[in-house]
């Protein structure tokens, strides 16, 4: 006996609704998640999670260079900044043999992220609301 004669009309429009629901939640999450917090954006470099530059994207268009420290060699990375997104430029095949961070492309939400291996780089997008205060701790 097949599944399918087991199944009534309901059966089948209950499970397709559940399926478009699914892949329009996603979507909504895609399209509204990155644009729904309100403040300035910062692009942040970290090299093995450590913070090694922030630029602000503030609508302009420029190239930003930053140094990467590998096996006490000096190499240079390149950002292209756009408005508000960013992208990684091929770094050097001597560190990265691979071009996976460059074929990322450009990133504008605060889920999203470059990351370059072996040498542990990720560049990500972080909001910074006004309010947002940061406490060491608190006296009373």
């Amino acid at each position: 006996m097949s599944i399918f004669k087991i199944l009534t009309i309901y059966d089948k429009i209950l499970i397709v609704l559940i399926v478009v629901v699914s892949f329009l939640s996603i979507i909504f999450f895609i399209i509204f998640a990155g644009n729904s917090v309100a403040g300035e954006k910062y692009a942040v470099v970290k090299i093995n999670n450590q913070e090694v530059q922030r630029y602000q994207l503030d609508g302009s268009s420029r190239t930003e260079k930053f140094e990467i420290e590998v096996e006490n060699e000096i190499y240079l990375g390149e950002l292209v900044i756009d408005d508000e997104s960013v992208r990684l430029k091929r770094l050097s095949k001597e560190i990265l043999p691979l071009s996976i961070h460059s074929d990322t492309g450009w990133i504008n939400n605060q889920f999203q992220t470059i990351i370059a291996l072996p040498i542990k780089l990720t560049i990500e997008i972080e909001t910074m609301e006004e309010n947002d205060l940061e406490y060491d701790g608190i006296v009373y």
